[in-house]
């Protein structure tokens, strides 16, 4: 958005409030305040609102004490760590091609499960995979276990026309569809993020004003 910094300055001068609200999972608030600060939005930690963030505090406000499986990024990890929560490690967890089905496989079969699993949660992840959907579902075979999704993005924006970039929901509908369960979605359009603002800012809903680059996940 052209000439957004100024506008920035410009709306604090007025005495309003500005906060930058993402479902982008893959970042902690450190590093997004780090990039906005590079763009000279000189913003504060509190301003910048994230689905990892607030992922993270939603399992701690319930005082969790469990370990989270995470679908997605170093962004939900790094969040979970900074509040005293354990993950599984992420990353690529590739099944190894002998040329057998790996249903069938002595790795399937040998594969066992964290007891001390509470939660997952999904997020954007570049190396999903069936296995991950196999271990995701699985978890959340146990209904007392928490499944929360950062957001339900359907597409990211696409620069080069004729491609589609499947975005996070693409992911939780998958993980959603093979353990038969609906997920806690923390990111737009649902109110979670609205809801913590007004009761951590003292924001007024019909005073508030949201600027997006996508019509639906900014929809109030």
């Amino acid at each position: 958005m052209k000439n957004a910094q100024d506008l920035v300055i410009k709306l604090r001068a007025y005495g309003k409030k500005v906060f930058f609200v993402t479902n982008n999972s893959t970042k902690t608030r450190e590093e997004f305040l780090s990039k906005f600060n590079s763009f000279g939005f000189d913003v504060t930690i509190e301003e910048i609102i994230s689905s990892s963030y607030l992922s993270a505090l939603y399992l701690k406000e319930r005082n969790f004490t469990k370990k989270v499986y995470v679908v997605g990024m170093a962004g939900i990890t790094k969040e979970l760590k900074s509040m005293g929560i354990e993950s599984l490690e992420i990353g690529p967890d590739p099944i190894v091609d002998d040329g057998n089905l790996w249903l069938s496989s002595a790795e399937m079969h040998n594969l066992t499960l964290d007891t001390d699993v509470g939660a997952v949660i999904v997020g954007f992840d570049q190396f999903f995979c069936y296995k991950k959907l196999f271990k995701a579902a699985s978890y959340l075979s146990n209904k007392d276990v928490y499944f929360i999704a950062t957001n339900t993005d359907e597409q990211f924006p696409a620069e080069r026309k004729g491609f589609v970039i499947p975005g996070t929901g693409s992911i939780v509908n998958a993980v959603k569809t093979a353990a038969d369960r609906d997920p806690i979605v923390i990111g737009k359009p649902v109110p979670v993020m609205f809801d913590f603002i007004q009761r951590s800012y003292k924001v007024e809903p019909n005073r508030a004003l949201m600027i997006g680059d996508r019509f639906v996940p900014h929809l109030l």
